[in-house]
């Protein structure tokens, strides 16, 4: 597989400034706490994530965090700049495409906390999120045989 583009330093911090985005913020502590209803989470936690790939592809799907539409996809396998827009879809992403994003392989992705996982053949989509750190199941997708994989969360991340 593939993979490429790195998420430009500070942006989390930049994209959940106050604790809006996705009830966490950044805290130059050491460990995560919960302050005030939201995650506060460590700068060295963020600096890890940034050196994480945006997408990951093998010959059978394209992988994202968050539900990409099919110009992220093309702009992340052109290697140019990626926009602040395309950027915040590929990571925090709920909106389904209006076409196939990564066509003709299957899109997988997470972000979305579902009971079980999403599949939307017309689209090419499968996601799977299926809410691990709230009691759920930790699911991954298994591209050689086109299934999921699923185990019992064993912690409960209360928000």
């Amino acid at each position: 597989g593939r993979s490429t583009f790195f998420l430009p330093q500070g942006f989390f911090q930049k994209s959940i400034q106050g604790g809006t985005r996705e009830g966490v913020r950044p805290t130059g502590g050491g460990g995560c706490e919960q302050v005030c209803g939201a995650w506060a989470i460590p700068d060295a936690h963020f600096a890890f994530l940034a050196t994480c790939p945006l997408y990951w592809e093998d010959e059978h799907a394209v992988v994202t965090h968050a539900l990409a539409n099919a110009g992220d996809v093309m702009a992340l396998r052109s290697g140019l700049p990626l926009s602040d827009e395309a950027l915040d879809r590929i990571v925090w992403g709920r909106k389904r495409p209006r076409k196939s994003p990564a066509s003709p392989k299957r899109h997988i992705s997470g972000h979305t906390p579902r009971s079980r996982v999403a599949r939307d053949e017309a689209l090419g989509i499968a996601q799977v999120d299926t809410g691990a750190y709230m009691g759920g199941r930790l699911t991954a997708w298994c591209t050689a045989i086109e299934r999921c994989i699923s185990v019992p969360s064993k912690v409960y991340w209360r928000m």
